[in-house]
């Protein structure tokens, strides 16, 4: 079996995440909810994070107490870490430093973003004919201003679905978008 990437704490007890930290790496504490799709969409980006680069030690921290039905608000967990919003990062640096909230945020974003394209092309590849795939793809590629590849991906989504209409739209606006850079 493979070894365990990341490892789980929690599940909405209070908990000290300095105990998880590993001294000379990277420790990124993933405050998050089953219930939160934000939270679930990261997860396989934090995983391939962790699978290609050892400097970082992930845990996450499961607000969620076993019988509660949605984000757990009231856990103790929330209480003692202040958490406000999901997911909420917290890293403490190799030099000990602690960093959380939005500066913590724009970090975990720079270091998944490279895998980002990758597992949106994996899925593609599972799928061809998975216009949501194509769809979350075609965003990737609009964010990043890669108009031409946008209005690929999303007549692709058209092809499959001709009734989404966002799909006609973003398209449109990728071509406009592309004719004025």
């Amino acid at each position: 079996s493979e070894p365990q990437l990341i490892k789980e704490i929690s599940f909405g007890k209070e908990v000290d995440i300095k105990k998880s930290a590993v001294k000379g790496k990277t420790n990124i504490f993933d405050f998050y909810s089953v219930f939160c799709p934000p939270c679930m969409a990261l997860a396989p980006l934090l995983h391939k994070l962790a699978e290609e680069n050892s400097d970082f030690n992930i845990v996450k921290v499961n607000i969620n107490r076993k019988d509660i039905k949605g984000i757990d608000w009231k856990s103790p967990v929330v209480k003692q870490y202040k958490i406000q919003s999901v997911p909420h990062f917290v890293i403490i640096g190799k030099d000990g430093k602690t960093t959380e909230g939005d500066p913590a945020r724009a970090l975990i974003d720079a270091w998944v973003n490279p895998f980002r394209l990758d597992l949106l092309n994996e899925a593609i590849l599972k799928d061809s004919g998975n216009p949501e795939a194509y769809y979350n793809r075609a965003s990737y590629y609009f964010d990043r201003k890669e108009y031409a590849r946008a209005a690929a991906d999303y007549t692709r989504v058209i092809k499959i679905l001709p009734d989404n209409y966002y799909s006609y739209y973003n398209c449109a606006c990728a071509y406009a978008l592309m004719n004025v850079n």
